[in-house]
């Protein structure tokens, strides 16, 4: 580990004699207060509260922060290109700066983490998720420790791809990339429930015997939990790595993110076989899930690409048997966007009726329902593919800074206030079409998000067209008689 010269490099930066001395002052003064608290019931939660909050504030909120701002404060000393032009590899890079970069908050967090051993010891009830013993304090500690990695990696993967879209290349929302942090850490590794509601809350969730039933099998609560946020963990950091590959200007190839939520929904699918009975007999349910994991993943990706009209253009001639890259030059936003379509015309075409469905809903459409059905999955298929169209055009433009957050405000406008006002005209069709599931003539909405799909789609070809052209002419005549 200490032969990675960027891990040493953040050492060197992080951790000081001054900085030693004050963590040391600081737990000195914890312990002197808490041990002038009284009862031995009093030093455990004491010791577990101080243990837990200092954790919080120092491996997940400072960490989440350093683990982005280390990246930062490397284009802005305009190090960064240098450090690109280094001998060191993507996973060398990655986890340097993953770890390096935190060095100063793990050695707090681990103090902290010996508070919260302290109280787990002097208590005498244990732990309403992980039980007693020594095995289950391991147990607690070790998710913990998975808790930060895991919003310190997606807070370096947010500011890798920020990274990757600034065109300046001078500065990075640091605050950003810490708030995607902290949400993954809000949505995925507060599992166990303890941090913050305590352990009566735990059991009112689990259980007296906490457990958990996926895909019809029974796991300890507590070794699913782990097993869990190790999986996300893993992923975070391919993440990382795929990103620092990208940026190295390394080979990569465009199956990564179609594979995670492949996975994604495949976890996700074992609670909704588990929880509902029909769902485990109808392949069009389980479908319709895997495509919507996926609908939802082709938006974060695209919004997370460059889209960069030059890149879009040597994936088509790629595709036209131009160049031999034809897997690197694949966009990772395009696999997610098939595997969506393929998925969603297999729930249209299997059915997805099941015991879930309203039966208020049943009632009013009749025989028609499996068709309404039908015909909403398809139109939202469109409207996927009119969104599309809609990200790529507005990054195709000149103002390509202000892609994304333009491309948000026309979004926004034609799922919100265009229905609405459509709906205050007397216009319920036209309406209905832009959003499908309050249409009442459900093909004749999917008619017309396949139009606006076609509409949204063409105008992307000719703005991609457009900045060809641009392009060819801001081109030396030497180089095009080259």
């Amino acid at each position: 580990m200490m032969l990675n010269p960027e891990f040493r490099r953040n050492l060197w930066l992080e951790i000081s004699t001054s900085r030693l001395i004050g963590l040391a002052v600081l737990a000195g003064l914890l312990v002197a207060l808490l041990e002038a608290g009284g009862s031995i019931t009093d030093l455990s939660e004491g010791y577990t509260l101080t243990g837990k909050i200092g954790f919080f504030l120092t491996a997940i909120l400072w960490g989440t922060r350093r683990a982005a701002s280390g990246l930062a404060s490397e284009l802005r000393g305009a190090t960064w290109d240098w450090q690109r032009l280094s001998s060191m590899g993507a996973w060398q890079m990655t986890w340097g700066k993953m770890l390096g970069a935190t060095a100063f908050t793990w050695l707090a967090a681990i103090v902290f983490l010996g508070f919260l051993v302290i109280g787990r010891l002097k208590g005498v009830e244990g732990h309403a998720l992980w039980g007693y013993g020594p095995g289950a304090l391991g147990l607690e500690l070790l998710s913990f420790i998975i808790d930060a990695l895991l919003a310190q990696a997606v807070a370096l993967a947010a500011a890798l791809v920020l990274l990757r879209k600034r065109h300046d290349r001078q500065t990075l929302a640091i605050g950003f990339c810490q708030g995607a942090g902290l949400l993954a850490y809000l949505l995925l590794a507060g599992a166990d429930g303890t941090f913050f509601f305590g352990q009566d809350a735990v059991a009112s969730i689990y259980g007296a015997h906490p457990a958990v039933d996926w895909y019809g099998l029974s796991f300890s609560a507590g070794s699913f939990i782990i097993g869990s946020k190790l999986f996300f963990l893993i992923a975070a950091v391919a993440s990382c790595l795929r990103l620092m590959r990208e940026e190295l200007q390394l080979r990569t190839r465009p199956w990564g993110w179609a594979l995670f939520l492949l996975l994604f929904a495949a976890y996700l699918n074992g609670f909704l076989v588990t929880a509902c009975a029909t769902c485990a007999d109808s392949p069009g349910i389980q479908a319709a899930l895997f495509g919507a994991v996926l609908g939802i993943g082709t938006y974060l990706a695209l919004f997370a690409d460059r889209k960069d009209p030059q890149d879009i253009g040597r994936f088509l001639d790629a595709l036209r048997g131009r160049e031999s890259r034809l897997q690197e030059r694949i966009p990772r936003w395009f696999p997610a966007l098939a595997l969506t379509l393929i998925f969603g015309l297999a729930a249209a075409f299997l059915g997805i009726e099941g015991e879930w469905i309203d039966r208020e809903f049943i009632d009013y459409f009749g025989r028609r329902a499996d068709q309404h059905l039908q015909a909403l999955v398809l139109a939202s298929l469109a409207l996927l593919l009119r969104d599309v169209g809609i990200i790529l055009g507005m990054s195709f433009g000149k103002l390509r800074g202000r892609a994304d957050l333009m491309t948000i405000f026309w979004l926004g406008l034609l799922y919100m206030l265009v229905p609405l006002v459509l709906q205050g005209m007397g216009l319920h069709r036209l309406a209905s079409t832009f959003t499908p599931a309050t249409a009442l003539e459900p093909w004749t909405a999917f008619a017309g998000a396949a139009v606006q799909a076609i509409v949204a789609l063409g105008w992307a070809v000719y703005r991609w067209r457009g900045s060809q052209r641009a392009f060819m002419a801001s081109l030396p005549k030497e180089s095009l008689t080259a």
